[in-house]
């Protein structure tokens, strides 16, 4: 048998004997965040992100002012390291203003 035994008993992400490749790193995207794109290089601090066709994109500036959007999601690299962009964390709003027993806020009529 020239492919050998099970070929699914071999770890993929092996290079060499005994080697593991580094795992990737889930990163929330935070303005002027640094990353690489593996894929075409393209190096840049993230300016935006948007929604766009069903999926978030990252804007990234380079230092010549050069603008791209690549899909969030795995093939970037920060410091030499692998990382999942994922979309910035949503933070949580404090109601301003009168609040119930119950938590809710209320308006200046008294409504919730």
């Amino acid at each position: 048998d020239r492919y050998g035994g099970d070929v699914l008993s071999v770890n993929p992400h092996r290079t060499g004997p005994g080697a593991v490749r580094p795992e990737s790193v889930h990163v929330p995207v935070t303005p002027g965040l640094v990353v690489e794109d593996r894929q075409t290089g393209f190096v840049g601090a993230a300016v935006a992100v948007e929604k766009s066709g069903g999926q978030h994109v990252v804007v990234l500036e380079d230092r010549h002012g050069v603008r791209r959007g690549f899909a969030l999601g795995p093939g970037f690299w920060i410091e030499r390291s692998p990382v999942v962009l994922d979309p910035p964390v949503a933070r949580r709003r404090t109601p301003t203003g009168p609040v119930s027993a119950a938590g809710r806020r209320l308006t200046a009529s008294g409504s919730y």
